[in-house]
């Protein structure tokens, strides 16, 4: 099963790496803070947060020391990603809106609090047992990571269909359209994956050694993988096909 997680978690991880960094150039170029929050939630979360995570769980199975440190570096790093896509979504979508900043600060406390609380059950019990021990901070992080992910796929998907109606009078490009489409898409499948494993808790199991959600987090991952290649670096051949469709639509 194990090596079955390494490919599940590690596709998400190196797209999110050659994502992330370039989002991370391009924001050194901008000085604008959503490329900063973008890059850092897709590198903090996929590209570190899930790889040392399973490096926590190498090191429980082979004996070794600091299972607990490891895990909960693998949490901070998580739980950072995710609170920046919570400051990503409101500074893109909601920027003038109170109620939303407010948001940002909340799910990012009620993620990042329980974090040692968790590594302390981790700590005392070892990764499977320790979660299944802390099954309110567990499900309060969930809560959190969901809220985030149901936001920013709303609010996508409003401004695409928004823009979708722009499209039709020539008012928006294609592409532009499409990504917001693409960022709609690319979030409800990390929903998807923290819903199930939010399923899972419930079960009484732990999502890291459940056969199912791992392969499941695989295909969540992979859809992910596909929208975020496609929304930030398109192949030519797809942008030509959604200007296609676009002047199809137009002469309709």
């Amino acid at each position: 099963m194990y090596p079955i997680a390494l490919v599940c978690f590690g596709i998400p991880a190196i797209v999110s790496l050659v994502v992330g960094v370039r989002l991370l150039a391009l924001a050194r170029r901008t000085r604008r803070f959503p490329e900063y929050a973008l890059s850092a939630a897709l590198l903090l979360l996929n590209a570190v947060g899930y790889p040392v995570m399973l490096a926590a769980v190498g090191l429980e199975r082979l004996g070794q020391p600091g299972v607990a440190l490891v895990f909960f570096f693998a949490l901070s790093a998580m739980f950072a990603g995710v609170s920046m896509n919570y400051f990503f979504t409101w500074r893109v979508f909601r920027s003038d809106a109170p109620w939303a900043l407010a948001l940002c600060v909340v799910g990012t406390w009620l993620m990042l609090a329980p974090s040692g609380a968790i590594a302390a059950h981790v700590e005392m019990h070892g990764i499977d047992a320790g979660i299944q021990s802390a099954p309110v901070w567990c499900f309060t992080v969930i809560a959190a990571v969901l809220v985030t992910y149901a936001w920013t796929a709303v609010e996508s998907l409003h401004y695409y269909l928004n823009s979708r109606r722009r499209l039709r009078l020539g008012l928006v490009e294609a592409p532009v359209c499409n990504r917001f489409f693409l960022w709609a898409l690319a979030s409800g499948a990390w929903f998807f994956c923290t819903a199930l494993a939010a399923v899972v808790l419930v079960r009484g199991l732990n999502p890291l050694g459940d056969a199912f959600f791992t392969v499941s987090i695989g295909a969540g991952g992979l859809v992910n993988s596909v929208a975020m290649v496609l929304c930030f670096m398109p192949p030519q051949r797809y942008l030509a096909w959604l200007t296609r469709r676009a002047a199809a639509m137009h002469g309709a």
